[in-house]
């Protein structure tokens, strides 16, 4: 796993590239998340910390919302943020998604019980 760094786009730029993933949810809730997201605008930042980054905004975005499984459905959408955030360059969007499916992965086995 390389410790290459990655600077994220601007606040401006990086606002312009969630909005366009249309991720099925409606405008309110992609603003929201987006907002969360746009705090690490401009950042340089390992695959790792994309990863953290995504999961800490999902966590914080369903906190006290109604639906259990929102997380869930919510990193199955992640992929699709990684791609519009790392689009410049994609050998780091895909070790990216690569860490965020194994995080995934443990995450559903440490819950069912599995492991």
């Amino acid at each position: 796993m390389s410790q290459r760094v990655f600077f994220l786009p601007g606040y401006e730029e990086m606002y312009r590239r969630l909005l366009e993933v249309d991720d099925g949810s409606d405008s309110d809730m992609q603003e929201e998340f987006c907002q969360i997201l746009l705090r690490s605008a401009g950042r340089g930042c390992t695959a790792w910390y994309v990863v953290m980054m995504l999961s800490l905004a999902i966590n914080r975005y369903i906190k006290g919302k109604p639906s259990t499984n929102m997380a869930d459905l919510m990193h199955m959408e992640a992929p699709r943020f990684v791609d519009a955030l790392l689009v410049d360059d994609p050998e780091f969007a895909e070790e990216t998604k690569a860490i965020m499916e194994r995080v995934v992965s443990v995450k559903r086995e440490v819950r069912c019980g599995c492991v």
